[in-house]
């Protein structure tokens, strides 16, 4: 005996009958969220060059931060007005010539349970920009550190190269006299792995030749 198939489908109380019924085993979008550690020093990279590279996270973080710890405070303003975020904590300067003395107050606010966030102008903090002496201090005080990666002009200029990246180093910034210049990469002529330098524009750092 045929059989006929039944195609009806049950529709909730209160539905529309022309309703679309989900699929019991489609896969639900799992909400967005960015969880901000309490109590903690966060490293985060912020854009090189392309705002666009902003994470969802380092959003999150500029926003609800308790402390931002910035090497160039207005350079920070202008960061978040082009993300469209609101800073609510307290900003504070955070460059070369002040990060040691105030590594250890930062720190006393990481033990109350405060997010303290660290950022640079470009990139990641502690690679040529203030950080390190947070960090090596959070690390004898026994205070959690983590960061939030980023752009990285390092990995860029390794990554484009075409140079061998399984192996590498990075120099830094070159000296800025010709004679220390030529010194240091004669130093260099021995090493066998790709060598990373970053260098400025000559008007930035008044190179010599």
């Amino acid at each position: 005996m045929d059989t006929m198939q039944d195609d009806s489908q049950v529709v909730p109380e209160g539905a529309s009958p022309d309703a679309t019924v989900p699929d019991a085993t489609e896969p639900k979008a799992a909400p967005r969220t960015v969880m901000v550690p309490s109590g903690t020093v966060v490293l985060a990279a912020t854009p090189i060059g392309n705002v666009g590279d902003a994470s969802d996270r380092l959003k999150a973080l500029l926003a609800d931060a308790d402390i931002v710890a910035a090497e160039d405070t207005r350079r920070l303003y202008d960061l978040a007005n082009r993300l469209g975020v609101h800073v609510n904590g307290t900003v504070i300067a955070y460059h070369d010539h002040n990060e040691r003395a105030k590594a250890d107050g930062l720190l006393d606010r990481v033990e109350t349970g405060a997010t303290v966030l660290v950022v640079s102008d470009a990139g990641m903090p502690t690679i040529n920009d203030p950080g390190l002496a947070i960090v090596r201090r959070a690390i004898e005080r026994g205070l959690p550190v983590t960061c939030a990666p980023g752009p990285s002009a390092v990995l860029d200029a390794l990554a484009l190269s075409g140079l061998p990246t399984d192996r590498f180093c990075y120099e830094g910034f070159l000296p800025r006299k010709h004679s220390e210049r030529v010194q240091h990469l004669r130093m260099l002529q021995s090493e066998r792995r790709t060598i990373v330098f970053l260098r400025d524009a000559p008007s930035h750092r008044g190179f010599d030749g």
